[in-house]
């Protein structure tokens, strides 16, 4: 028998294959057909014998098949299953970002938050210390220009807010500097500059008319009230 016939015979061998390591294999058939018992077999009962290799190749296919789709079906499975992982990740990920950026925001506000209640805090404690005689007063005798900056000069060391110079200003004021802030609209009460100013045009005022630099006074008889003359 050549080697194409017994590749053709493997369906009348079932059988024996049954009882063989490897089942149907192109050798198992070469080496059953070369046997005696596989010539009896096939003389004795042809068609028995090819009916058990069709259900024996029927099975082995079968069994194939089902190897090869369970292991479709765990490749899929894996497959699908890093998929979840994945996307289990890039949402924790996700997730870990906006709790990390929540969390700096709310550390900002909070930080923000505190330094403005330690700055509201730090002048409203250097406020309410302050007392009038904290300030310069404009006494007898002072200049004008020496009096203004050295109370500027005191509000900075009290790190005093500029909107509060005027308020700390007019208790410091006499004479006819009284009278000049007394003369100006309300809305200046507690605006400094504009006091300042007023103050600086009685000096200037002043000077125009005496020549000389300017001090307070209780002089009733000189002709600005309440200034004198000095060297």
């Amino acid at each position: 028998m050549d080697t194409e016939r017994v590749t053709e015979l493997p369906t009348t061998a079932g059988v024996l294959l049954t009882e063989m390591p490897g089942g149907c294999t192109p050798q198992n058939i070469k080496d059953i057909c070369s046997t005696d018992l596989f010539q009896q077999l096939m003389a004795a009962n042809p068609q028995e014998a090819l009916h058990v290799m069709i259900q024996q190749q029927a099975a082995e296919r079968e069994s194939a098949e089902r190897l090869a789709e369970r292991e479709a079906q765990r490749h899929a499975a894996e497959r699908e299953s890093a998929e979840r992982l994945a996307e289990r990740e890039a949402q924790r990920h996700a997730a870990e970002r906006e709790a990390q950026r929540r969390h700096e925001l709310e550390l900002a506000k909070l930080q923000f938050t505190l330094q403005s209640s330690l700055n509201s805090n730090a002048s409203e404690f250097s406020i309410r210390r302050l007392r009038k005689d904290d300030f310069p007063s404009l006494e007898e005798g002072t200049d004008l220009d020496v009096f203004l900056k050295s109370f500027e000069k005191v509000c900075r060391q009290h790190q005093l807010p500029s909107d509060q110079w005027g308020r700390y200003l007019t208790p410091q004021l006499k004479g006819k500097a009284l009278d000049v802030f007394v003369s100006l609209p309300p809305e200046t009460d507690n605006n400094y500059e504009a006091i300042k100013s007023a103050l600086q045009k009685l000096l200037t005022l002043l000077l125009s008319l005496t020549g000389k630099s300017l001090g307070v006074c209780s002089n009733a008889h000189h002709p600005a009230a309440f200034y004198i003359l000095h060297n």
